[in-house]
């Protein structure tokens, strides 16, 4: 399994795989729809039934929109969750407050993300829980961020000073 990628509101609509091909060298990777999990397991853990015959004669995956000639590209309005795990959460003035550390699914769909704060060197630190629908997707070139309203930034804040006692 290489990465989930969920719609907007953080349904997973494709499983992403690779084969890692021979010795590092023809690494393939290859979209499958997401109704193929047949079982996930409480601690995230996704069980599908694919052979590597499957995968092998799979459209070529890519996640340049590009691509879209001679590979299966990703769904417009979709994001990749490595991309996200990558991302920070930002502020209603747009200042960086946390780096997302995890996403949380609950009955199939991203129910949280974890972010980690008070971080020192990208160490350390303390980790909030935020509901993903409560969270507003902030997409800008090659990077998928995360940002709080208003109401949100004052509580984060309250509860950040309140962790750092």
């Amino acid at each position: 399994l290489n990465d989930i990628i969920i719609d907007k509101s953080g349904r997973p609509i494709l499983v992403i795989v690779s084969d890692k091909g021979f010795l590092g060298i023809g690494n393939k990777l290859a979209a499958f729809e997401y109704e193929k999990v047949t079982k996930q397991d409480k601690n995230g853990d996704v069980t599908m039934a694919l052979t590597q015959d499957m995968v092998d004669h799979a459209a070529d995956f890519s996640y340049d929109r590009r691509d879209w000639a001679k590979a299966k590209i990703i769904p417009a309005e979709s994001m990749s969750t490595n991309m996200l795990l990558s991302g920070s959460l930002y502020d209603d003035l747009g200042t960086n407050v946390a780096y997302i550390e995890n996403i949380h699914f609950r009955s199939g769909e991203v129910s949280q993300v974890i972010v980690g704060f008070n971080q020192t060197l990208g160490m350390g630190g303390d980790l909030a829980a935020l509901d993903f629908r409560d969270l507003k997707v902030i997409k800008k070139d090659d990077r998928i961020d995360l940002g709080l309203s208003p109401k949100q930034t004052a509580n984060f804040k309250s509860f950040e000073k309140s962790v750092s006692n």
